[in-house]
């Protein structure tokens, strides 16, 4: 059985927290069946404990999510369904800190929303990015965003254990980058191994940059469509695409680090 997965991650600067509305639209949308079930943990010496774990009800969510007894903890919920599940994680702990968050003072955030083919048709899955994407692009740092189909030992009867495999197995080219049938990646993301200019030349099916103000500064985002037909990657035409965006992806790569022209840490983008 086919699955697949839409998930971001970014960063959240811990004054400003997250309305109502946004968790509403993160958790109850026309794309995503009503969940049955949840399950709110938060972190205790290194493992996650559950506090609730009951019928999916969004005012005990919010409750929980604003609680002060939590606010400055690791946490993480899971919501289920027949057909998808949800995790929302949010890491606040000087641990999880991005190495640029010199004053401590955002926090790693990530959904990681699974469901299989029979859960929406492919039809949908253009509006169903489209629909996640503001949601993304309104944490402080985007970071990274994408929809694929998961390539594993399951959805692929065996023939691949894991997209490692179906890039070796393929004489596909290694980057940094996941194979996805769309993605946004923001400059924490791209910036140890591209210069803007650089990625925003990527050939794509559709290739556009996105231009987002953090703190008053400029931050690069770049949105690439890599091949047509979502379940099809194998296909010559998805194949050729994929092969002339990665392959690109690749050699500007290693082209840079040749040439010398990614900026050390301090010099790229600060938090």
């Amino acid at each position: 059985m086919k699955e697949n997965l839409l998930q971001f991650i970014g960063l959240q600067l811990d004054d400003i927290h997250f309305k109502e509305e946004y968790f509403q639209g993160l958790f109850i949308n026309p794309f995503v069946e009503e969940f049955k079930t949840m399950e709110l943990k938060y972190e205790v010496d290194r493992e996650f404990v559950t506090v609730i774990n009951k019928e999916f009800d969004f005012n005990t969510i919010i409750n929980f999510l604003s609680s002060d007894e939590y606010k400055k903890c690791n946490i993480n919920i899971h919501l289920r369904s027949d057909l998808f599940f949800l995790q929302f994680t949010k890491l606040g702990d000087n641990d999880y800190k991005d190495e640029r968050d010199y004053d401590k003072k955002y926090s790693n955030t990530s959904i990681d929303l699974y469901f299989d083919k029979r859960a929406l048709n492919e039809d949908k899955f253009e509006e169903l990015f489209n629909y996640y994407k503001p949601l993304f692009l309104e944490l402080t740092v985007p970071i990274r965003y994408d929809l694929r189909t998961l390539i594993n030992d399951e959805t692929t009867n065996g023939i691949y254990t894991n997209e490692i495999m179906f890039r070796h197995l393929n004489d596909f080219p290694f980057t940094g980058i996941s194979i996805c049938w769309k993605m946004i990646l923001g400059e924490l993301k791209f910036d140890e191994d591209y210069t803007f200019e650089k990625i925003s030349q990527t050939p794509a099916l559709y290739n556009s940059p996105l231009l987002k103000q953090v703190d008053g500064r400029d931050y690069n985002l770049i949105e690439l469509h890599t091949y047509k037909d979502f379940y099809n990657y194998e296909s010559d035409e998805s194949m050729k695409s994929l092969r002339e965006t990665y392959s690109y992806l690749r050699e500007a790569m290693l082209e840079l680090e040749k040439k010398d022209m990614i900026p050390p840490l301090e010099e790229r983008f600060q938090l």
